[in-house]
């Protein structure tokens, strides 16, 4: 057999776990009536298993895109009928969906150098990146975080007001795979999986904190003597209605409009006393709106590194054997044979033919006739492969069935 070194599709399964901070403001507009189409009457099916990401349309003449799944996040804009929309999560009516041409983002111009007219560097760790609206002056949800070192494409500069502070912004193209905005589930309809959605990593799947118990920032200290008045009356008001949503399952919480309305006390009150207790508690609701973001990221990518496993089985049991018949697609390739770190559960061990040069992914191997040990006794050494190929759209790579290998010490 003939070695043909190939050079391979770049592909990376990188896929950032970002936090999604909800701090959003209050103002709550209305949906228009649904005007729908042949391809999408009826809104998002409910009670079906739907495979994400997926594809949607959008079935009413004007929907508005928010920052965050609910009427009371701001708008940031606006979708017309006919309109295609990439879907990853449903949740309580709402669509979590890549932002539209046309949305930005926003970051703090101080943790961004620039290296060219449009590009950026972001200089600092765990930055925020907001939410920005077209239609709206509230410029403050986070949509995720970014390290140093992240690159950013820049559109413009803005100054905006943050918790009653005016900050310079730097407008952003939203970073791919981690910033996402939502529309309500009923004015778009499913049309079909969407195929361009990378493979997910296990250790992408993160440790969550235990979900700290809120009593313990309501309680007012003995220390702080807080005169009876409007505010402190208030301040209580917000506290019982804060207990009652904290009783409610973690994920369906709704902390956003405490977060305002804890905000709002803290801006008005002449109290110190008042000040500190509201500033304390709106860290702490910062901080379980944190923890509910990461629980949801995570099972959202636990689910989809299961989907991929299944498939994985899927094609280990249709071609474990397969000796290459002239209906099948056969993959001949010449490169270095590594370990996957990321697909190594017991049993479905995958490997990689990387190109010795620049270290680029060529295709993923699955035992077949060549074992699993025979496949491990060669990592490290440039070999040839063959054997029947299923292009995988996930990591957009081959997954190569090794029926054959040749290396140097063949």
């Amino acid at each position: 057999m003939g070695r043909n070194r190939i050079g391979g599709v770049a592909g990376s399964l990188v896929v950032a776990l970002g936090t999604v901070v909800l701090l959003c403001g209050t103002v709550a507009h209305g949906q228009p009536t649904a005007k729908t189409t042949k391809a999408s009457a009826g809104g998002w099916p409910k009670g079906e298993k739907i495979t994400y990401p997926a594809e949607g349309q959008v079935s009413a003449e004007r929907v508005r895109v928010r920052a965050g799944p609910g009427l009371n996040y701001y708008v940031c804009e606006t979708l017309s009928q006919g309109s295609k929309v990439v879907v990853h999560q449903e949740r309580s009516g709402w669509l979590k969906i890549d932002p539209p041409k046309g949305a930005f983002s926003l970051i703090a111009a101080k943790y961004v150098e620039k290296s060219a007219s449009d590009q950026g560097v972001v200089t600092g760790s765990v930055v925020r990146v907001r939410a920005g609206a077209s239609e709206s002056k509230q410029n403050y949800q986070v949509q995720c975080k970014l390290n140093k070192g992240d690159q950013v494409r820049i559109l413009g500069q803005v100054t905006s007001e943050v918790a009653g502070e005016k900050l310079s912004f730097y407008k952003i193209k939203p970073p791919r795979g981690k910033a996402f905005l939502w529309v309500s589930a009923q004015y778009v309809g499913y049309v079909k999986p969407y195929k361009g959605q990378p493979a997910v990593r296990p250790e992408d799947i993160v440790e969550i904190p235990t979900v700290p118990d809120i009593e313990d920032v309501l309680k007012i200290p003995e220390s702080l003597k807080v005169a009876k008045s409007a505010d402190r009356t208030e301040l209580k008001n917000l506290d019982e209605a804060l207990r009652i949503e904290m009783r409610r399952p973690v994920a369906q919480r709704q902390l956003a409009e405490h977060l305002a309305k804890y905000m709002g006390l803290s801006a008005k009150t002449k109290s110190e006393s008042i000040a500190e207790l509201t500033q304390g508690r709106i860290k702490e609701i910062r901080r379980h709106m944190d923890i509910q973001a990461a629980l949801e990221r995570s099972a959202n990518i636990k689910e989809s590194y299961e989907e991929s496993q299944r498939r994985m089985q899927k094609l280990v049991k249709t071609y474990a054997t397969a000796g290459g018949t002239a209906e099948e697609k056969l993959r001949e390739a010449t490169g270095r044979l590594t370990a996957s770190y990321v697909f190594r559960s017991r049993g479905m061990e995958r490997w990689r033919m990387v190109d010795p040069f620049t270290g680029k992914n060529i295709c993923y191997l699955l035992p077949g006739v060549v074992s699993g040990e025979s496949l491990k006794s060669k990592e490290g050494k440039i070999v040839t492969i063959s054997g029947p190929a299923v292009f995988d759209l996930r990591v957009r790579l081959d997954l190569v069935v090794v029926n054959k290998i040749l290396s140097d010490d063949s």
